[in-house]
Formats: structure tokens, C-alpha cells, sequence
């Protein structure tokens, strides 16, 4: 948990995505918004960097859905609109983990993403006005 980002942030390999566009149509997920300019990969369209989102008023969970794409001019590396860039490798093969008491699939190389997100100092004890102590994080 990164207690200064309020959302939950899923990323989707450009391979499911079609798969994940067709459910669009299931009533479940009548609160499930398609970014209709989610084809443009260009960094440039600083306004459309989500994909998709999941929405729940009632309880105010925002789910961000984010498509890595391959990127057609660097081989070997995966990035989103936002833009953020990485190598495969960081990602591929995933490592599966516990979260909340659920399996989960992060990227293999989770450190590495974490540093290319925030910096290298996400994984010092100190971030920003954050500590973390005994396993928790806390505003000093």
C-alpha cells in the first residue's frame, strides 16, 4: 500500500485487452468507464493517461485500468500513456503475492517499477512526508 496514491491501480498486458474491452457489454459492470481514446498511444494526449476506470459512489473506490502496450520503436519495452516506460523483463514473468488475503500477480521486478514511478527514494524508510514503521506507513 503507497498511502499518498487514494486509488488501486491495475495494469493490463496489451494481449488481454481485448478480452477485457468485451465486458464492457456485461451489466456487472455498468459503473465501468472505456476511455474512448484509449487507441491513441501517443504520450502526447496528456489528458487521457487512464484507460479505463472502475467506479463504486457508494463506497468511493476508484480503480485506475491501465493498458501496457509493446512499444513499437524500442524492443523490449512495455509502456502506458502516461508515459511510462519499462523493460519487459520488469514485468515478465509475473510473481504471484498476497494482498489484502488475496493471490495476486505483480511484476517481477516490483522494486524497479517502483523506483521508475516515484524515484529511489519510494523504497527508503522515509517518502516525502511519510515513514514506515513496523510494516505501516505513517505521515511524520
Amino acid at each position: 500500500m503507497l498511502p499518498w496514491d487514494d486509488d488501486i491501480d491495475v495494469v493490463l498486458l496489451e494481449d488481454c485487452v481485448p478480452k477485457f474491452l468485451k465486458i464492457r457489454h456485461n451489466s456487472a459492470f455498468h459503473k465501468l468507464e472505456i476511455n474512448p481514446n484509449w487507441k491513441n498511444r501517443s504520450p502526447l494526449d496528456r489528458r487521457n493517461v487512464i484507460d479505463a476506470r472502475l467506479i463504486c459512489k457508494k463506497t468511493g473506490i476508484f480503480i485506475d485500468i491501465t493498458f501496457l502496450t509493446y512499444n513499437r520503436l524500442r524492443k523490449g519495452i512495455i509502456n502506458c500513456k502516461s508515459p511510462h516506460y519499462y523493460p519487459i523483463k520488469d514485468f515478465l514473468p509475473l510473481s504471484e503475492t498476497v494482498f489484502e488475503d488475496c493471490k495476486v500477480y505483480v511484476p517481477n521486478k516490483i522494486e524497479n517499477v517502483l523506483v521508475r514511478e516515484y524515484g529511489i527514494n519510494v523504497l527508503k524508510p522515509r517518502y516525502k512526508k511519510w515513514r514506515f514503521i513496523n510494516g505501516e506507513w505513517s505521515i511524520s
